[in-house]
């Protein structure tokens, strides 16, 4: 069964460029650790929210990539220009 970890955020829009480098620097070092990372999908709501996407094969995979990222330099990186960090798993039960 493969999951999703979905992360809404805010960012000052003036960040936006740096927060965009950091997060590609997350996602490398994150892939690199956790092969199950299958996609990383970053959206932006019309009120300038953030959805960050993060489609895991096994919850496994996910779980080990959550456990992990309080060491990783480049998440705590990418994280220090958020605000509000939200996080929530959902499985993913119908793809068409």
């Amino acid at each position: 069964m493969s999951v999703v970890r979905i992360v809404r955020f805010k960012a000052d829009p003036a960040d936006t460029e740096e927060m965009l480098t950091r997060r590609a620097a997350m996602v490398d070092v994150v892939r690199a650790k956790v092969p199950g990372l299958v996609e990383a999908r970053l959206s932006r709501l019309e009120d300038g929210t953030w959805m960050d996407q993060w489609h895991y094969r096994t919850p496994e995979d996910a779980a080990a990539a959550v456990a992990d990222a309080d060491r990783l330099p480049e998440v705590r990186a990418a994280f220090a220009l958020v605000t509000e960090p939200v996080g929530e798993m959902a499985e993913i039960v119908d793809v068409r």
